[in-house]
């Protein structure tokens, strides 16, 4: 029985080893949003235009 343990845990292993996925920031945000309640997502693209306003406006002054 450990044996066959330790035989699918290799493959298990060179398997996960040979398909990576990538996780992207956009990725987290929809893991946060979902686990939380809270639409990260919107958060962040509220922020950005803030910073943008922000922006245009000290160059402005």
């Amino acid at each position: 029985m450990q044996e066959e343990l330790e035989r699918a845990k290799k493959a298990w292993e060179e398997e996960s080893r040979s398909h990576r996925t990538t996780v992207t920031e956009e990725n987290v945000a929809e893991v946060v949003a979902m686990m939380s309640g809270i639409p990260v997502t919107r958060i962040a693209e509220k922020e950005s235009g803030k910073l943008q306003r922000m922006k245009e406006e000290m160059e402005v002054k």
